[in-house]
């Protein structure tokens, strides 16, 4: 194991111009991604926000949250650090699972306003949301208009995104890390990349992740009324369909065969 090394650090100023600068890039150049995520804002817009959806206004402040932390998991990504940007989709994930959970069950809803008014009731509410991600996955999978494998979907999208660096696992680290030898103080150089050019793979990649878990949230939050319109289940199978699409688009080499 290399042990003499010497990491390399950019001025503090370099990287903020350089993410400002890849974000400017993508918004000008409107790729079919960037497009994408603009229709998926609308079915937020239309069909997530509307005065009959939330059950109570602390189900809609969280659904609002969700939406909230999920916007700016898109303008991380249109900043080319991918690898900042899974932290913020695993929040927006959870976010939107609590605000399906608060709808479902009275007593979550207490647990979660009382959660920092005594120690007992941040215990509690600790327990109570211990396993949110996947009870809203079991509770949705009831419903009779989503898919059968929604279950699934939900649970491995978690796993995931937790992988790919929402923790410091190897998926979300490794990939960033390049080592240089031959030094002439003898010292190995480790750099670790962070912004990436609007057009790269890696920028691309997490556009596509942002339109990835988007639907899953615009689903779960669909979720929160008791039956969604016809609309907006229609609208939903559409946005789906654009994924699919975009995907074979934009990374025709990346699809199994």
């Amino acid at each position: 194991m290399v042990r003499d090394m010497k990491a390399e650090i950019e001025p503090f100023d370099n990287y903020f111009v350089a993410a400002r600068d890849v974000e400017k890039e993508v918004m000008a150049g409107n790729p079919p991604l960037l497009s994408g995520l603009r229709r998926y804002h609308a079915f937020f817009v239309n069909h997530v926000f509307c005065e009959t959806n939330a059950r109570s206004p602390i189900q809609g402040v969280l659904a609002m949250d969700a939406f909230m932390i999920y916007l700016t998991a898109i303008r991380v990504a249109m900043s080319g650090h991918g690898a900042a940007m899974f932290p913020l989709l695993r929040a927006t994930l959870e976010a939107s699972c609590y605000a399906f959970l608060v709808g479902e069950n009275e007593d979550l809803l207490e647990a979660w306003l009382k959660r920092n008014s005594t120690p007992e009731a941040l215990k509690s509410s600790r327990k109570a949301f211990r396993s949110a991600v996947k009870d809203t996955a079991k509770r949705i999978q009831k419903k009779s208009w989503v898919a059968t494998n929604t279950e699934a979907w939900i649970s491995q999208a978690y796993d995931d995104v937790i992988d790919f660096g929402a923790h410091p696992n190897p998926k979300g680290v490794w990939p960033y890390v390049r080592f240089s030898e031959d030094h002439p103080d003898g010292r190995h150089r480790v750099s670790m990349a962070a912004v990436y050019e609007a057009g790269s793979f890696e920028t691309s990649r997490c556009l596509m992740a942002c339109l990835d878990y988007g639907l899953l949230v615009a689903l779960i939050l669909s979720c929160c009324r008791d039956e969604p319109s016809e609309e907006a289940v229609v609208a939903l199978n559409q946005l789906n369909e654009l994924k699919e699409e975009l995907t074979k688009t934009c990374f025709p080499n990346h699809i199994p065969a």
